[in-house]
């Protein structure tokens, strides 16, 4: 009975062995295979750290220039390149600037830098948005990870409360109105108006004045609307900053937009 109970305890303790070195086991891949996939995901996520990618910017009615920047680090472990960078609209220009003064595009752990954006805005008014595209070497060709948007507001001293007027092919001659408001501490007056275009061969307008300077009231109609005709209708005025010298919108007879049948 000895021998059968010492053989006994002999094979408990060698189960537990094994049992315990498939634990060890077990959790030993599963730490290795974590660390592998938490480094594979620092690889995937190496990016700069921008301050914001988002400049909201509200200018004065005589602003031509404006200046955007984005302050950014590289808070990854790995070393970051910008291969190209650039501000896809004319009126808009990019840079970049390190903190260390050097010209390298390429961006070591824990390097500082700022991308500036120069947006010329000339005759411009309302709210724009414009943007800067960054690729960096982790990224694919043609796929730049990082987009950096500049939103522009510029006082609308003197505009349409309408941007156009439109009419479908064969429809009515119905007359559309629309508004001209001033929203300025001077009065700023209509001084001349015209259409553009050859707009004259298909529209007829009518304007009246609500309040000398600062409101003004405009009555389009068709003449026909057989064919697709595209025209603008512009007014001048006595301001004395070149954006607010001209208003403008646009007239159309289109067409008919096709019904949607719902299955």
């Amino acid at each position: 009975m000895e021998k059968v109970s010492v053989f006994r305890r002999r094979s408990y303790i060698g189960n537990m062995l094994r049992n315990l070195l498939v634990i060890l086991t077990t959790f030993s891949t599963a730490i290795i295979s974590a660390e592998a996939e938490q480094a594979e995901l620092e690889h995937e996520k190496a990016e700069f750290t921008f301050e914001t990618k988002t400049r909201k910017i509200f200018t004065q009615p005589d602003t031509k220039i404006v200046f955007a920047e984005y302050p950014f680090v590289n808070n990854s472990k790995e070393t970051i390149e910008i291969v190209e960078y650039d501000a896809p609209c004319t009126c808009m220009g990019a840079r970049l600037r390190r903190a260390d003064g050097t010209q390298s595009f390429v961006f070591k752990s824990g390097d500082k830098g700022v991308v500036i954006g120069k947006l010329d805005f000339a005759n411009f008014t309302g709210t724009i948005d414009k943007k800067i595209w960054i690729r960096t070497s982790k990224d694919e060709k043609g796929k730049p990870s990082i987009v950096l948007t500049a939103t522009v507001t510029i006082p609308t001293l003197i505009g349409p409360d309408k941007s156009a007027l439109k009419w479908a092919i064969d429809s009515e001659l119905t007359p559309q109105e629309f508004l001209i408001k001033v929203n300025h501490t001077k009065p700023i007056r209509i001084i001349k108006h015209t259409m553009g275009y050859g707009a004259d061969e298909f529209f007829a307008y009518k304007m009246e004045t609500i309040k000398d300077g600062v409101e003004y009231k405009v009555t389009v109609t068709p003449k026909k609307t057989e064919t697709p005709a595209l025209g603008v209708l512009r007014f001048y005025t006595d301001n004395e900053l070149q954006r607010y010298k001209m208003v403008q919108i646009f007239l159309a007879v289109n067409k008919k937009k096709p019904t949607q049948v719902n299955p």
